[in-house]
This record gives C-alpha cells, structure tokens and sequence, in this order.
C-alpha cells in the first residue's frame, strides 16, 4: 500500500483554510486533519499552501511552445511535453488545450496561419495513452472564423479525438479583442515585424475572410 503524509500544511477547502495534515492512501486523500502530526514520518511543506489541482479552460501555451519566436518550428511532441511540465510546476492539473482550427494558408508569410491542430491533437492522444504527461489534457478547438479551412478541419476530429470544447472565435481587426486597430497594429509590429503596409494587406484579408462566414 502506497501511503503517506503531509503535514505542517495550510490546507485550502472549500469553506475555509487551516493548518494541518493530510493523509493520502494509493493516490487517495484519506483524512484531513487540522494542527500538528506527531508521526514518526512525513513530508514537510513548511507552512506552504496545499490546494486542490486547478483547471486552465484555455491556454495558448501550446502555440507558444510549439513556435518559440516566428520562424521557428519546435518538434510537436518536444512542444507538448514542455507545455505540461510548465503547466504542472504551477498547480494545473486538468488542462483543455486551445488548438486553432481554420487556417490561412496563403499571402505573405506574416499573414499565415498553418494547419496544425489534429497533428498536435493525435500527438496529444498519443502521449496520454502512454502515460506520458504529468497532468490531463483535453482538447479545446479555437474556431476562427476569419479563415479559409474552418469546415475542412472541424471535419478532421470525431468522437475519438477527445474534444471536449469548442469556442467561436472572430478575430477580425475593428472589433471585440482588436477593437483598437492602433493597439493590434503595435502587437503585430512587435511580434511580427509587419510593416504598415503588410498590415493593413492582413487587415483587409481577414476582413474579407470574416465577411464570408
């Protein structure tokens, strides 16, 4: 039997916070105990916060791993495996990945989106059925509908593909997260180093793209 405990705790509840113990059985909180454990053996978490996993319902951690700055391409399952040490070492333990489906395959190469979601997805199914990461991973489809591909793509995932959320996302410069095109145009300058005419041919595109849908 694989057991147990941590002690010298503030344990975090639902109702309230105290000092105390827990003790865990073969993965399993057994008891919950407020102040100090005389055991022989425990671990000592020096009055640091212990509290349940948290869930993150949308991140862009992936992206982030998987292109590093522009123009770099990380292995997916280097990318994947990065992103969920980073997630764990900060108290996620349930995450739902946020993958964008509906790409931009042509224009200038600033104004691209790639395909890239059920790559990753099988990747992601791939390393679970392995017991590969540290935390649980679902999948998140981010669909933009300023896109070329959306349907195709959406098409590509089935029950076996383990999604377990779909948000609509228009990312069409004027309005709701870039209702300020002076605030997105700065963003792009910094990270993409889009000149103001680059710019504004990436504008009017998405608007073109987002006027179809």
């Amino acid at each position: 039997m694989n057991e147990f405990v941590i002690k010298n705790a503030h344990i975090v509840c639902p109702d309230e916070s105290f000092m105390g113990h827990v003790y865990i059985a073969n993965g399993i909180i057994k008891d919950l105990s407020k102040g100090n454990y005389t055991g022989n053996s425990a671990f000592d978490l020096n009055k640091d916060f212990l509290i349940p996993g948290l869930i993150e319902l949308h991140t862009d951690n992936i992206e982030r791993h998987l292109t590093p700055r522009p123009k770099v391409e990380w292995p997916i399952i280097n990318a994947l495996l990065a992103h969920d040490r980073e997630l764990s070492s900060v108290g996620i333990t349930t995450v739902f990945d946020a993958l964008r489906v509906g790409s931009i395959p042509k224009g200038n190469l600033q104004g691209e989106y790639k395909k890239y979601a059920k790559a990753t997805a099988d990747q992601i199914s791939t390393l679970k059925k392995n017991k590969l990461f540290k935390i649980d991973h679902y999948i998140h489809l981010r669909a933009e509908t300023a896109s070329e591909t959306l349907a195709s793509e959406l098409d590509e995932f089935d029950e076996s593909s383990n999604v377990k959320m779909i948000s609509i996302m228009d990312h069409t410069p004027g309005q709701r997260q870039f209702r300020n095109t002076d605030k997105y145009k700065e963003y792009l300058a910094g990270k993409y180093q889009l000149s103001d005419e680059e710019m504004e041919n990436h504008f009017s595109k998405l608007k073109a793209l987002q006027s179809k849908k």
